[in-house]
Formats: structure tokens, C-alpha cells, sequence
């Protein structure tokens, strides 16, 4: 028998009854804890769910989608929109070359003690690029830097660039 006022048993719940038509749910829930608007979105995804069974009964849970087609749409074109954000003129380390070209005398870091202008660490990173090149390191290199945070990491960083290597961090407290 239907009642006037429901007072939930439990956080939430869910309640499936076949009926001739299919198959009836309700969803019963403590009000000082969901509001309605959650709760429907919930209801929504529990029958997105159902019609992707429905679709494909042989499917990976993985595979089972739960999305609403209007959340589908709302992730595909207002998440990520049509246009790609443009790609940056230049590579950093060009960047960085060029703002040590203009103001050389500029200081690029300061790390604690240690202080560099554009100039001396582009010099630096230059030189142990020229280094990492001649040793073999190129483009689709990896090269691991171990190092605690320091101008010379900052150095190391921009030499692999330049070199056209990428650089995988590697923190020196990390057990061997």
C-alpha cells in the first residue's frame, strides 16, 4: 500500500520490481544527505546502464556505458571543444634562448646560495647539451636526471631539451 510519507531505512537505497511492463524502480533516500537533483542523475545513470546491457548482454563491465547522450555531449563539446588549442610557436628551450638573447644579464634563477643570469645558463646548459649529444643523446631519447632540486637540475633539464631528448625526474630519496 502506498504510504504518505516515506521516511528511508537506510542512506539509499533501491528497490526493482518486474511488472508486466518491464521493470519498475525506486529509489528511496535520506533527504539531509542526497538532494533530489543528485538523486535523479543517479536514477538516470542506473538506466543508461540497464539500455547498455540491453544493447550488448555479452559486454565488460569496462565496456558498459553510464553516461546520458546529454552528458556525452556536454563532455565532447564543452569540455573539449572543436577548435585545439594552437600549438606553441616555438620548442621552450628556443624560447629560453631567445629571452637570454634579449636581456642576457636578466636573472633567470635563484635557488637558495645559487643565482644565474639567462646568459650563464644558457651557456651551461649549451655546453653539457653538446656533452649529452656527443654521448649519443638525440631525439626519442630518454634520459634519466637524479638530482635534488638545485640550479643544476634546472641546467640538466634544459640541456636534455636542447639536446632533443626528453628528461624523466628521478628523486634521490626514492629507495634504489
Amino acid at each position: 500500500y502506498a504510504s504518505e510519507e516515506i521516511v528511508s531505512k537506510f542512506d539509499l537505497s533501491l528497490d526493482v520490481t518486474e511488472i508486466e511492463e518491464g521493470l519498475e524502480y525506486l529509489f528511496e533516500y535520506a533527504t539531509a544527505l542526497y538532494k533530489t537533483e543528485t538523486v535523479e542523475k543517479l536514477a538516470a545513470h542506473y538506466l543508461q546502464l540497464l539500455e547498455s546491457i540491453l544493447r550488448n548482454p555479452s559486454a565488460t563491465i569496462a565496456e558498459l556505458g553510464i553516461l546520458t547522450p546529454a552528458e556525452k555531449e556536454q563532455i565532447l563539446g564543452a569540455f573539449n571543444p572543436a577548435q585545439p588549442e594552437a600549438a606553441p610557436a616555438a620548442a621552450f628551450h628556443r624560447l629560453f634562448e631567445e629571452q637570454a638573447e634579449r636581456t642576457p644579464e636578466a636573472a633567470a634563477v635563484v635557488y637558495e646560495n645559487d643565482r644565474l643570469t639567462y646568459a650563464e645558463l644558457n651557456e651551461r646548459a649549451n655546453r653539457l647539451a653538446a656533452t649529452l649529444r656527443a654521448s649519443g643523446i638525440g631525439r626519442e631519447s630518454i634520459v634519466g636526471i637524479l638530482a635534488e632540486r638545485s640550479v643544476d637540475l634546472l641546467v640538466a633539464v634544459l640541456a636534455v631539451w636542447k639536446a632533443g631528448g626528453a628528461y624523466v625526474p628521478l628523486d634521490p630519496d626514492y629507495p634504489a
